[in-house]
């Protein structure tokens, strides 16, 4: 059985980080070298993957910058499977039309801490971040960096210290009698795969060791007008407008696909107010609940959010985070999706993070610890942002652990670069054995699986001493189907 907490968020004591906070880059990045997002606009040329050299661009720069490094973590997957990590018969198959018919790696991880800390923004600044939920690798604070997570493996992931990545998001909060609270979430599912509308080619770079990043509502530019005028350039416009005029390339978005709502069998209940799938928020602008009454009590509502697939080549940060990778955009013409010209593609990140309701009275009280943050920044913008509906502001960081070996086992065996025989990957359960603290179990979970879990979330006494955790007596039984 799962139990759903809420954290006491410092009893609103913390101090809330100013917008004017400064962006601190981390020791290992290097001198950002600015590269900007250019596309053909003849109408018919296609944009060239990196130098152009072969199907990927040949080796981004950055791999020569920056290179890579011995791992104290590598073995195989054969490896890994004696620990019941990856390769067996219920979670990997060779790709097929019809019962593996995904090109993927799937993980799934939990909780692991809630901090006011972020590493990419605010390297070496405890405490002056909003609120985030963290995952993955369960010891990044404010100093780390991909090596320091490496070096010092320990995670809430299926595979233990073989996926020492870290994840973190906006804490989920909700107001109780004037105090605001966190709301961990019951399970994440990350996937590792092919971009979809694409053909599968040997066109993908590998993820960096050292690569990390942030993706979906952005920080500094909220509305994505930076992105936006790009776009409108490589379609005629004058690029000052936010907005891309009709033309060769159509904009799809900043990543962050929205909210929807599962039952416990795993079947999606419609966003019918808003006819699609997803909903933008936890409730519409105007406050009505976008599932009308269907999202009810025990079910699920979770964000997913894509990462960026096309990466400069030549950073492994960028300053606030996102620049240094962009979104895939419509190619009216060519056909398909493209990057930006000169860049490199890199695999398909996706993020699901499933927290349980109690229906419409309990969620049309939720907001994430960000959408306030993120007002204020397109207040000072002049943005026009929908800071009407909650949760809007939903992003996600990454930073890499993948131990190097398994990130090579992985895009050959389950994506198929190189080898060209894809496999459905599904890590859904753990290993017997963890590197982990004393707050997560090492054999089976409370839901009768072996997935490591969260038992009380770890907090950061250097920035949240007077926390208090407050555990609901309400369980749950959910086991993530549908993610």
């Amino acid at each position: 059985m799962m139990f759903k907490k809420l954290i006491l968020l410092a009893s609103l004591m913390l101090a809330v980080p100013a917008w004017g906070q400064t962006l601190t880059p981390q020791p290992d990045v290097g001198t950002y070298i600015d590269t900007p997002a250019t596309y053909e606009t003849d109408g018919s040329t296609p944009n060239r993957v990196g130098d152009g050299s072969n199907d990927k661009g040949g080796t981004a720069p950055a791999f020569t910058t920056f290179p890579e490094v011995s791992d104290p973590t590598d073995r195989s997957l054969a490896q890994w499977s004696t620990d019941g990590w990856v390769v067996n018969d219920s979670s990997v198959c060779l790709t097929n039309t019809t019962t593996c018919p995904e090109k993927k790696f799937r993980i799934r991880i939990n909780s692991a801490k809630i901090l006011y800390d972020d590493p990419i923004r605010f390297y070496g600044q405890p405490g002056v971040s909003h609120c985030h939920e963290f995952f993955g690798n369960i010891r990044v604070n404010a100093f780390s960096t991909p090596l320091s997570l490496r070096y010092a493996p320990a995670s809430t992931a299926a595979g233990g210290i073989a996926w020492s990545t870290g994840y973190w998001e906006p804490c989920w909060v909700k107001t109780i009698s004037a105090k605001k609270y966190a709301m961990p979430a019951v399970g994440n599912a990350v996937y590792y795969t092919r971009n979809g509308t694409s053909p599968m080619k040997d066109d993908l770079q590998p993820l960096h060791q050292k690569l990390r990043f942030i993706f979906g509502t952005n920080s500094d530019d909220p509305m994505d007008c930076k992105f936006k005028n790009e776009l409108d350039v490589a379609n005629g416009g004058a690029g000052t407008t936010c907005t891309v005029r009709a033309g060769r390339y159509s904009y799809l978005g900043n990543g962050f696909l929205g909210y929807q709502c599962s039952n416990y069998a795993g079947n999606v209940i419609r966003a019918l107010k808003t006819g699609l799938t997803a909903a933008p928020g936890f409730t519409l602008a105007d406050g009505s609940d976008p599932w009308e009454g269907r999202c009810v009590d025990g079910d699920t509502i979770y964000a997913e959010a894509h990462a960026p697939l096309c990466w400069d080549g030549k950073n492994i940060s960028s300053p606030g985070g996102y620049w240094h990778l962009r979104q895939e955009v419509q190619d009216n013409y060519v056909g398909g999706t493209t990057c930006p010209k000169g860049w490199y593609k890199i695999p398909d990140l996706q993020i699901k993070s499933a927290h349980q309701t109690r229906g419409f009275a309990d969620y049309s009280t939720w907001k994430l610890d960000s959408d306030a943050m993120f007002a204020a920044k397109c207040t000072a913008l002049g943005q026009t942002c929908p800071t009407t509906i909650p949760g809007w502001s939903f992003h996600a960081d990454w930073m890499n652990g993948i131990a190097l070996n398994i990130r090579n086992q992985v895009l050959s065996f389950c994506l198929g670069i190189g080898s060209n025989v894809p496999h459905q990957c599904d890590v859904a359960t753990g290993g017997a054995t963890i590197s982990a603290s004393t707050a997560l179990t090492s054999g089976n979970a409370p839901d009768g699986s072996r997935m490591p879990q969260v038992q009380s979330p770890t907090i950061d006494s250097n920035n949240a001493a007077n926390l208090k955790l407050v555990e609901t007596t309400r369980t749950s039984t959910h086991d993530m189907k549908g993610m």
